[in-house]
């Protein structure tokens, strides 16, 4: 198992975790089919730290998703990434506090 830190996303503090044995990465709440609520989200950072998990390559499966339904391909990274630049600006970013 391997936890991962790739930056803000959701929160500033969320992370994936990883279980290579299974193919799997348990995605939190930082992915999942829909945007939900991103008051504490950086929505500026949003997309380059899931460019980020891309670029690892971690060969995973399957996506556990933080909301909603719970098993996903990881086809989800995209599909996120296209609804947070589909909806950008609808979506505000939480000012650092």
């Amino acid at each position: 198992m391997k936890a991962i830190y790739l930056g803000p996303s959701h929160t500033p503090d969320g992370i994936f975790v990883f279980f290579p044995k299974e193919k799997v990465l348990y995605g939190n709440c930082i992915l999942k089919e829909q945007l939900g609520n991103l008051d504490f989200a950086d929505v500026a950072e949003y997309p380059r730290t899931l460019q980020k998990l891309k670029q690892l390559n971690l060969g995973f499966t399957t996506i556990v998703a933080g909301h909603w339904s719970a098993l996903h391909g990881p086809e989800l990274i995209d599909q996120y990434l296209k609804l947070l630049a589909t909806n950008h600006g609808n979506v505000r970013a939480s000012q650092p506090k």
